[in-house]
Order: C-alpha cells, then sequence, then structure tokens
C-alpha cells in the first residue's frame, strides 16, 4: 500500500460521489492505494455513498476537518497520505502517480496541488480562480510554495512526527509551516482539484477573503480570533 487517501465528510451526498468516482479512475493499480472517509456524523447519504466505493468508512465521535483527518491517518496503511475534501473532485487521471514523483526524493516531505472553484458561472468567480493561480504560481517561482485547499499531501513518518492536523480553521495552511521545518514542501500548479464554490457563492467573495486573511494572521500571531466557518450545504 503507497497511498491513502482520505477524505473528511460531513452531509456532503450531493459531492462525495464524484469525489470518490475520480480516486477510483486514478490510472495506478487499486490495490496500490485505499480510500478512507472519515465522517463526521451525516444526517443524509453521505455513507451510504461512501460505502459504495471507500475501503474503510470510519465514523468520528467529533466534527472538524483538521480531527476527522487525523482519525484517518491513525487508521492508513499508506506511506503517503493524500488529504481530498469531500467536494473535490480530479479531471485527470494521472494525479497519484504524480504526486507519488515528488516523494521520490526523500527531502520532500510534503505539498498540495492547485485548485480551482466550480462553477465559474460567475465573472468573480472566474477572477477568484484566476488571481488564486496567478498567486499560487508566484510563490511557487519565489520559491516559496505554500499549502492550503482541499489537497494536502504528506509522508505519513512526518505527519506523526510533527503531531498532525490542528483542530482549529486554516488547519491545511498552518501544518505547512510545521512541515518546512521537516524537509521540502512543493505546490503543483499544474494539477488541478475541482471544488464546489457554495460558501463563495452564499457568503460572498469579499468576506471570504478578509476571514482567509484574519485567520492566517490569527494563525501567525497565535490569537483566537473566533472567526465562524458555518456549514454550507
Amino acid at each position: 500500500m503507497r497511498i491513502s487517501v482520505i477524505i473528511p465528510a460531513l452531509d456532503e451526498e450531493k459531492y462525495i460521489e464524484r469525489c470518490l468516482k475520480s480516486i477510483i479512475r486514478q490510472d495506478l493499480p487499486r490495490e496500490s492505494y485505499e480510500i478512507i472517509v472519515v465522517d463526521g456524523g451525516s444526517r443524509d447519504r453521505t455513507r451510504e455513498i461512501a460505502r459504495r466505493y471507500a475501503d474503510k468508512l470510519l465514523l468520528s465521535d467529533k466534527r472538524g476537518i483538521g480531527y476527522q483527518q487525523n482519525i484517518g491517518a491513525e487508521m492508513a496503511r499508506g506511506d503517503l497520505l493524500v488529504f481530498v475534501h469531500a467536494d473535490t473532485y480530479f479531471i485527470k487521471r494521472r494525479v497519484l502517480r504524480k504526486l507519488l514523483q515528488y516523494f521520490e526524493d526523500e527531502a520532500v516531505v510534503g505539498g498540495a496541488v492547485s485548485h480551482k472553484y466550480y462553477p465559474e458561472d460567475t465573472l468573480g468567480i472566474k477572477v477568484f480562480n484566476t488571481l488564486d493561480s496567478f498567486l499560487a504560481s508566484f510563490f511557487v517561482y519565489l520559491n516559496m510554495p505554500q499549502t492550503g485547499g482541499p489537497v494536502t499531501v504528506i509522508r505519513k513518518d512526518v505527519f506523526f512526527d510533527i503531531g498532525g492536523f490542528i483542530e482549529n480553521i486554516c488547519e491545511d495552511v498552518e501544518i505547512g509551516q510545521r512541515l518546512r521545518e521537516k524537509g521540502r514542501v512543493f505546490r503543483d500548479v499544474e494539477i488541478s482539484a475541482y471544488s464546489s464554490s457554495r460558501r463563495l457563492e452564499k457568503e460572498g467573495i469579499l468576506r471570504n477573503v478578509v476571514k482567509y486573511v484574519l485567520s492566517k494572521l490569527a494563525l501567525k500571531l497565535g490569537k483566537n480570533l473566533n472567526i465562524k466557518y458555518p456549514q454550507v450545504r
């Protein structure tokens, strides 16, 4: 077992099947990776759908992406942990294969991939995707690749060495800071993960950008600003 794909979920019946199908369509031999879904107490058909595709369906006693991902990692058999949000999917079939190639370099400890929000029905979402892609490429150009987003990849031994995810918002960004202390971090700007734009559409792009910036600032300062990210379904 080379890869464990871990998907935290909560009431994701509208999206999780597309996510799971995009993973089982990867061109790696199926026996070389496993799929673990960690459910935080869904009240819809999320678990029913997950059972059709996942190798393991775990029930979490507490909700939270960081917490649920940590539970999945504890049960993982793969040497490489690939954390994927339940509303995210891949178009290309060589994603897992390409991620493996990064870790042929023993100095690499983790990374992330580019992502886009769909559907791009509004000008705002299109502009947001364009700017986000530009910033990701810019930081890569500066040799300062950023983690964060719906797909995070980490060596399992390093993951446990640094204590896993924090149980707070921006857990995907924060873990990148600790990963850099252990080795090299990458961000692949050619692999695209597509995630639902539901939060941007419901709460507004500007409000989400402000909340994200404040959340990152709070992490840097070690403060708890009590910023809320309510469930959007």
